[in-house]
């Protein structure tokens, strides 16, 4: 419900412009490496751990409105994946007898959202933009798959793995729908092409923590690239 009002949001955006005058559009295409805040677990000492940068590619579609000759307002809709791996482990015996020894060795967190970020773009030069804004975005995949390793405990051999899948139930009680954060960047621009520069970070993290296992919680901040096309 949540999503399809997000994007209801941006239609009637959309046709707004359509009925304005001096609106532009184009599209966007964006690269970045997946990074997250530290994280730290009560049950383990330490400063914590860093999930591991995964990379991750987003396509925007955009509108523009100018307020005045050197200020303009985008909004964006964005599909984005931020995907990541948690350094989480485990060791622990299978069975009574103690023969199978079973090691948690990490987990990935499949993530993708659709984001609205609102930007406010100043050019104070013809080819230099100055980006600004915040963003909102709504979770459409939330998925921990928890890799499991086997081993023979008296000779150490390996038995095999598997995966085990997070369930829907188990990720709405994880998982956050929600996210809220800033972007700012730079972009230079030739023709209808622009090539931008830009910082992300959210001020949500991914995950609920209803059990408080967390002593704080990782938050999506991240570098990246974009490529845009201006069609009008």
């Amino acid at each position: 419900m949540k999503k399809t009002l997000l994007i209801i949001c941006f239609l009637a955006i959309s046709i707004t412009a359509v009925y304005s005058q001096k609106i532009g559009w184009g599209l966007k295409a964006t690269y970045q490496k997946s990074n997250y805040s530290k994280f730290g677990l009560k049950e383990r000492e330490g400063s914590g751990d860093i999930p591991s940068e995964r990379n991750s590619f987003s396509l925007s579609v955009f509108l523009e409105k100018n307020l005045n000759n050197n200020l303009s307002f985008q909004p964006n809709l964005t599909f984005t994946n931020r995907d990541m791996f948690l350094p989480v482990y485990a060791r622990f015996y299978t069975d009574e007898s103690m023969s199978t020894i079973q090691y948690y060795e990490g987990m990935t967190i499949d993530l993708s959202y659709i984001q609205m970020p609102l930007l406010f773009r100043y050019h104070p030069f013809p080819y230099l933009n100055i980006y600004a804004g915040p963003s909102i975005g709504l979770a459409v995949k939330t998925q921990a798959k928890l890799r499991n390793s086997y081993y023979d405990a008296q000779t150490g051999y390996f038995l095999g793995s598997n995966y085990t899948k997070s369930t829907k139930k188990e990720e709405k009680e994880l998982f956050n729908s929600f996210d809220a954060g800033i972007q700012f960047g730079l972009g230079i621009e030739y023709k209808k092409f622009e090539l931008g520069v830009f910082y992300e970070e959210s001020f949500i993290s991914p995950f609920k923590d209803r059990d408080g296992i967390f002593s704080y919680k990782p938050r999506f901040r991240a570098p990246y690239v974009s490529l845009g096309y201006r069609f009008k």
